[in-house]
């Protein structure tokens, strides 16, 4: 502790909210997604993929697990904290992050109805370690049905700070998100979707819909998802990792001093 008296995590000029996990199952996730605090608060818990922890996995009990219930045991769990009295489950719509985390749970129930759960109670409801799972199928396919945009230049923009336009003279130029807008064919201006990824909004990037006797669902990690993972800082450590470079990866912009 000695050799890091007086020396704290600085973002901009300001100590951070040092969150953190005990571990993240592959990628943490960003402050808006989970907690819906805006990133313009807290730009440097945006949520990183994370690589290092699968080198502990030996001696993490959650790098792994499993949930299973019958329709009628989940039926019973949901009804005991209050959810869709007097019906029934037909399916789950699970909506995964650009992460691959899970930021929405919808509950279909017999009668029409649903059920909407983020993660601030899908982990309690659903008793599950973290929000890193998927229903019925291994971890990691879960989210892998991504939209992939049209020939005709329709579907989202990945989130980052500039874009490459191309003009109808074909000259290629770079700009700032914060610029872009469209025009549609009736001439109304508006945002593009996906740029401004400070402004705090959540960022979804599929849906899958389940409709099954018997939900499995298979997932990693242990926590809220937010900032350093404890396993993948204990990872980097053995992997040759100084503190300040473990800092700067699971809160990215932060630094040392």
């Amino acid at each position: 502790m000695d050799e890091t008296a007086g020396e704290y995590a600085w973002y901009n000029g300001k100590i951070i909210e040092a969150y953190y996990s005990s571990s993240h199952g592959g990628a943490s996730e960003s402050v808006a997604n989970v907690w819906g605090s805006s990133l313009t608060t807290y730009p440097y818990l945006c949520g990183v993929e994370d690589p290092y922890e699968q080198e502990v996995a030996d001696r993490n009990s959650y790098s792994s697990w499993s949930t299973d219930y019958t329709a009628q045991e989940l039926t019973a769990r949901l009804q005991s904290y209050g959810y869709g009295v007097g019906t029934s489950v037909t399916s789950l719509s699970v909506t995964y992050s650009d992460l691959g985390n899970v930021i929405v749970l919808v509950a279909h129930y017999a009668n029409g109805q649903s059920s909407t759960f983020k993660p601030t109670n899908i982990r309690s409801v659903f008793g599950v370690p973290s929000i890193r799972f998927a229903v019925n199928a291994p971890l990691g396919e879960g989210a892998e049905a991504e939209e992939t945009p049209g020939i005709n230049g329709s579907g989202p923009l990945d989130q980052q700070d500039s874009y490459s336009v191309i003009s109808g003279t074909g000259t290629v130029t770079s700009v700032d998100a914060g610029d872009l807008y469209a025009v549609s064919g009736s001439g109304k201006v508006e945002a593009v979707s996906g740029s401004g990824s400070s402004s705090g909004g959540t960022t979804a990037g599929t849906t899958v819909e389940i409709s099954a006797d018997r939900y499995t669902l298979n997932g990693a990690g242990f926590g809220h998802q937010l900032g350093m993972s404890q396993y993948g800082a204990y990872a980097m450590v053995e992997l040759g990792f100084s503190y300040e470079e473990i800092i700067a990866f699971y809160y990215p912009g932060v630094v040392v001093k």
